[in-house]
């Protein structure tokens, strides 16, 4: 790329941010989402803006929590153009491996080791891998750590992979993967490597002003574990937050919609446990914007809450995020990492995409006063 296209790039990626960063202040003004009636929270630490410079490519973290020394801890972000990046609990870069397109990432601790799975769109592929022992090491002292995997899996779903997530039923490891402009999902067992159910999501429709041939699709999704239930963020002109019940991938009730709580569509799904209660977070992408509902039947709406600058860039247009309420020393009460589609530095010029860091004490501090 020569000199003059470069900077008309740059420039074009600058103007757009402007224009998204205006219309995201209008949308709020005409909307009714103001700050005032809803929480606000500022990040606490960031990582390094990804690789991918001219493109949407941050997109979906995940959070492994190291019980024997928690300020060890790592957070995995994807780059959907490159790969996985590796960072520690304050987000410094600890490694970055080149494994192709890799859209969405989840992961387990379970029996003393370290299982991941994603969706990897340069092979089309679910991939899934179990580290053993030796693990911060390991993601800190080789190239590409993802070689150094006890087992590597890679598993055909025979459509377009695109969100993930993970979980463990009845003591069962198993993967939640949805169809990229698809109305499929699958529930595979990863044990055995067969899909242990597939749904399609245009089933038990309810009647709204919704287009016939809409394209549908899920993305976001994240397993509870205790509860035996998965929910499933849907976009398109729905915009749906869904649960279903496990390990058969039975529909159970529609959470919310874009007549409710959601702006835009609905992404990035996290739980917040406190034994088997808790909350369920979504990112309610197109209002910038994160819905707190309670983890329990029947899913109730709480509060909205908005990521916003301080020392650091807030956070806007988000598709993945990730939670976990364990004690990392720093954050006692648990983090959130939530990727930033719109990334700028202090002086309002244009980074590539990253992921911020969120202390959870905040947002249950925000919810009590």
């Amino acid at each position: 790329m020569n000199m003059v296209h470069h900077m008309q790039l740059v420039l074009l990626i600058k103007t757009n941010y402007i224009l998204k960063s205006i219309l995201f202040g209008c949308l709020l003004f005409t909307s009714g989402f103001v700050f005032p009636s809803s929480l606000t929270i500022t990040p606490d630490f960031e990582t390094e803006g990804v690789g991918t410079y001219f493109d949407d490519a941050a997109d979906d973290p995940a959070i492994w929590f190291n019980n024997k020394n928690p300020d060890q801890s790592l957070v995995f972000g994807t780059d959907k153009k490159q790969g996985i990046y590796t960072y520690s609990i304050k987000g410094k870069t600890l490694n970055f491996s080149e494994l192709g397109s890799i859209n969405n990432i989840d992961l387990r601790y379970h029996n003393d080791q370290l299982h991941i799975v994603v969706s990897n769109r340069t092979t089309n592929m679910l991939e899934y891998w179990i580290f053993e022992k030796d693990i911060y090491s390991t993601f800190t002292n080789y190239d590409n750590p993802f070689t150094k995997a006890k087992i590597h899996k890679i598993f055909d779903p025979e459509m377009s992979v695109y969100g993930i997530c993970m979980g463990v039923v009845n003591n069962q490891l198993m993967a939640l993967l949805t169809e990229e402009e698809g109305p499929k999902i699958q529930l595979w067992n990863l044990d055995d490597g067969f899909i242990h159910q597939e749904t399609n999501i245009n089933e038990f429709e309810r009647p709204g002003p919704y287009k016939v041939n809409e394209v549908d699709e899920a993305e976001g999704c994240v397993f509870d574990d205790s509860n035996l239930t998965v929910f499933v963020s849907r976009e398109g002109k729905r915009g749906e937050l869904r649960a279903y019940s496990l390990p058969d991938l039975n529909f159970k009730v529609i959470i919310d919609t874009r007549l409710g709580e959601i702006l835009g569509d609905p992404e990035g799904l996290a739980i917040y446990e406190d034994n088997k209660n808790g909350f369920l977070i979504l990112s309610s992408q197109g209002g910038s914007k994160f819905n707190i509902y309670d983890r329990n039947e029947p899913y109730s709406f709480i509060k909205s809450f908005y990521i916003i600058s301080n020392d650091i860039d807030g956070v806007q247009d988000t598709d993945g995020i990730a939670i976990s309420s364990e004690n990392f020393g720093i954050f006692e009460y648990g983090m959130m990492i939530a990727q930033d589609g719109y990334n700028s530095d202090q002086l309002g010029e244009y980074e590539s995409q990253n992921f911020k860091i969120i202390s959870f004490k905040k947002i249950l501090d925000a919810l009590n006063n």
